[in-house]
């Protein structure tokens, strides 16, 4: 617990004697049990009953659908709400850090910085850090709110710019990018990358911001410019 917390509050010291140590249980655990607060907390309040009842408005128009058939599409859309939350919580924060770990240990092997793939693992959980403080930061958001509609569930903290900029602008995706908490991690993980390969610090930093770059670029400009508009 205490590498736990040095690697949050004090990286530069922490984050190196987590990679050396090789403990990753007790930030992942941190981190699964963040997420899973987060995201039963998102289930709890969220509403999907004006969702269901767009998706069903051809069958109400002719009066094939009756209100108890309403209520039971909407309980099942519930439903499917709390195990997602429930596979989400448990599993997303392992799946991100192994496929982050792997990433390294591809980069190490191209830099020919030869390191262990526990090493990498050790890195990108401690570098995942920061978004487990989101997460629960959302969880505390959401219990404060009666409702929650799905259109709002991704907007509960505000972490990014991208509220500078209207929903049309041309720098939406950049400052989307400029995510503090994002961020955070990605100096963070190359902290952690530069203790698994015994490479300068800042190296190390300037390694994960183009990881983390490369990774905005994908997800932020070229998946929405390839989706079909709404």
């Amino acid at each position: 617990m205490r590498l736990l917390f040095s690697s949050l509050f004090t990286p530069m010291d922490g984050l190196p004697k987590l990679v050396a140590a090789r403990r990753y249980w007790a930030p992942l655990i941190f981190s699964t049990l963040a997420c899973c607060f987060a995201q039963l907390c998102l289930a709890w309040r969220l509403d999907l009953a004006p969702q269901t009842i767009a998706r069903m408005d051809v069958a109400l128009a002719t009066a094939q659908a009756t209100e108890s058939e309403l209520q039971a599409a909407i309980e099942q859309a519930q439903r499917v709400v709390w195990v997602l939350a429930v596979f989400k919580g448990l599993f997303w924060p392992a799946l991100s850090a192994l496929g982050i770990a792997f990433v390294l240990k591809i980069l190490a092997w191209l830099l020919d910085k030869p390191t262990a793939l526990k090493a990498c693992f050790c890195a990108a959980v401690g570098g995942l850090l920061p978004l487990a403080i989101r997460d629960i930061a959302r969880g505390i958001i959401a219990l404060n709110r009666f409702v929650i509609y799905p259109e709002q569930a991704d907007k509960l903290i505000a972490t990014s710019l991208s509220g500078w900029a209207g929903d049309v602008s041309a720098w939406l995706p950049l400052l989307s990018a400029l995510d503090g908490y994002a961020l955070w991690a990605a100096i963070s993980l190359g902290l952690g990358f530069a203790a698994a390969t015994q490479m300068k610090p800042w190296k190390g930093i300037l390694w994960s911001l183009g990881l983390y770059a490369h990774y905005a670029a994908f997800a932020l400009v070229m998946v929405p410019a390839a989706l079909p508009a709404a």
